[in-house]
């Protein structure tokens, strides 16, 4: 669907993320849950409660669990949305849209109204005309928080209600990007009072290249590999910090040094953007010995 950033890194949030696949119900009864009816319960063993869930009906990936939950596994094969080059086909996109509007509507109580309606023959109007379509307001909030909700492998997602969502689909140049992203981080952190925030830049078109943030996370150390072999600073950052010096970065050479923003907006090409010290939050660490 759209780009998204939270907390310090991003992510994309993808059309399949909207929707949860958990393990089927036949799976969940072989680990020895309980079912009643169309939901299942869910036995908490530490406090002795008891919930019933009915999302599960809802999936669409079955993740194929057998004599074990596959839950744990950080990617699991159901969970992971394959890359894609391009946008999807019109035909396949529609199904899409159709579903997703169908769980906007129902979220506000007005499924098959007139109104549902009526959105639903202008998407279809606007991917005939356009090959995709934009979301209104407060569809991409609903289904920013959906696909927070949804995410399985997320802890913090208990929060998925309160989060924050910036639309930044209007951004045209890299200074757009630069200026949406220093203003997420100085949300995000709020003094150390961490906040949740999605920030979600122009979505793939066709004819078009694609917004990106070359970054893994919006602040990591640098590393730098010495003659030796050995790495000053962080490990994970040597290859992001070596392109950055390929695109005109000056390191200091520190142990500590936040590496620059890769952006690259619509067909242009990738620049870099120091990001300011004062909206940078570190903890300083020394060892009592």
């Amino acid at each position: 669907m759209c780009l998204g950033v939270g907390g310090w890194g991003w992510g994309v949030i993808t059309d399949q993320s909207i929707e949860l696949s958990f393990c089927s119900v036949a799976a969940q009864m072989d680990l020895g849950l309980s079912c009643v009816g169309r939901a299942v319960i869910l036995h908490n063993w530490l406090s002795g409660t008891e919930s019933r869930d009915s999302l599960h009906l809802k999936a669409t990936v079955d993740v194929s669990c057998s004599s074990a939950c596959l839950g744990s596994q950080m990617m699991p094969p159901g969970h992971v949305a394959p890359s894609r080059s391009s946008p999807r086909a019109a035909e396949e996109l529609l199904v899409l849209a159709r579903r997703f509007l169908s769980l906007y509507f129902d979220s506000i109580n007005r499924l098959d109204s007139d109104a549902h309606r009526a959105r639903v023959r202008e998407v279809e109007l606007e991917v005939e005309e356009t090959g995709s379509y934009q979301l209104h307001d407060m569809e991409l909030i609903f289904g920013a928080k959906t696909a927070w909700r949804n995410a399985p492998r997320c802890m913090g997602r208990i929060q998925w209600s309160k989060l924050q969502v910036f639309d930044a689909r209007d951004c045209i140049t890299t200074q757009d990007m630069y200026n949406c992203i220093c203003n997420h981080i100085k949300y995000a952190t709020h003094r150390g009072n961490i906040r949740s925030v999605v920030t979600i830049f122009p979505q793939r078109t066709h004819g078009r290249q694609d917004f990106r943030i070359w970054n893994s996370q919006f602040i990591r150390y640098a590393g730098y590999r010495q003659p030796d072999n050995s790495i000053q600073g962080d490990p994970m950052g040597v290859e992001l910090a070596e392109i950055c010096m390929e695109l005109g970065w000056h390191p200091p050479r520190g142990n500590f040094d936040v590496l620059p923003l890769i952006l690259q907006a619509a067909d242009g090409e990738p620049e870099l953007f120091t990001i300011p010290p004062e909206i940078i939050l570190e903890v300083p660490l020394r060892h009592p010995k």
